[in-house]
């Protein structure tokens, strides 16, 4: 197997997966055909190298098709709390109704902060890189942060500059707030 051909943070997954038992084939597979689908869809949310792993190997235990894959790729657990409605606050905030009628506030720019660190500015991974440019850009224009709106069908919050966040990843960076 040439890992070379892969680039860095391809090389990184394709390891993970090695070292999880994939037979080199199947991890290739994996890296060339499965992988570029979430990725393009920032799959879960996932944003960086490391958190598509468990996801390609769960593609893999369960025998996943291509063509599932791409009609389900905003799949969410049915656990997980359901947004029902948002409200993009003063500050840089996100105010966020769950269909339990929980409520969390979603801070962009402690968000932003966190994708400041320095690991995440020596990345490679151009989802991170991506992710980085469009919070930057949301700070720095209002008009374009109340943009938001909700995609209840896919649970992901996008605004204009095309930036999406999942229901996850809002859930687990809002602070909870009664009301």
């Amino acid at each position: 197997m040439d890992v070379m051909k892969y680039r860095p943070y391809e090389r990184t997954i394709l390891k993970s997966l090695l070292e999880e038992g994939i037979e080199p084939k199947e991890a290739e597979k994996l890296i060339t055909k499965y992988y570029p689908v979430i990725y393009k869809r920032n799959f879960r949310g996932a944003i960086n190298a490391e958190e598509y792993v468990p996801m390609l190997l769960d593609i893999s235990r369960k025998g996943e098709s291509l063509d599932d894959l791409k009609k389900d790729v905003y799949r969410c657990d049915p656990k997980e709390k359901r947004i029902t409605r948002i409200f993009p606050v003063a500050n840089l905030k996100l105010l966020i109704e769950y269909d339990n009628r929980e409520y969390g506030v979603f801070d962009v720019k402690n968000y932003y902060k966190e994708l400041s660190k320095p690991f995440y500015l020596i990345t490679e991974d151009p989802v991170l890189l991506n992710a980085a440019a469009h919070i930057i850009d949301l700070t720095q224009d209002l008009s374009l942060f109340y943009s938001a709106t909700l995609d209840k069908e896919k649970g992901v919050v996008i605004w204009d500059n095309g930036f999406m966040l999942k229901q996850v990843e809002l859930y687990e960076n809002s602070n909870k707030v009664v009301l």
